[in-house]
């Protein structure tokens, strides 16, 4: 998932800072974001799309989907369906798993964020 930046630039979203976990997020819907952006639907990931841990949002349907956890995921961008509770991070919902081993999500990012422990 990319964040749009005030320099117009599309970045990864992280849970270790605000303005990388609060405005408006997108999927790429190609390889990258220059392919053109998803604000909000269905996503189907394949392999190669860059989301290094895209098999592990295949929980039971209708499980949250949030930033990913800054510190068990190395690269920016990555979702995840564990809740992080560690003080001082960004939690913000992503989307939804529509089920197990289908691949897809509904991505509708909340337009809201809490900060834990702040």
């Amino acid at each position: 998932a990319y964040i749009l930046q005030s320099t117009n630039i599309w970045i990864g979203v992280t849970d270790n800072n605000e303005a990388r976990a609060s405005g408006m997020v997108a999927l790429a819907i190609g390889t990258n974001f220059n392919e053109g952006m998803l604000l909000r639907g269905f996503a189907r990931f394949q392999g190669g799309t860059g989301y290094a841990s895209y098999s592990s949002l295949d929980s039971a349907g209708g499980a949250k989907i949030y930033v990913g956890n800054s510190t068990t995921h190395s690269t920016a961008g990555n979702m995840t369906t564990t809740l992080n509770t560690t003080s001082g991070q960004f939690v913000r919902i992503l989307g939804y798993s529509t089920g197990t081993a289908n691949n897809t999500i509904y991505f509708n990012p909340d337009q809201s964020y809490i900060e834990n422990g702040a």
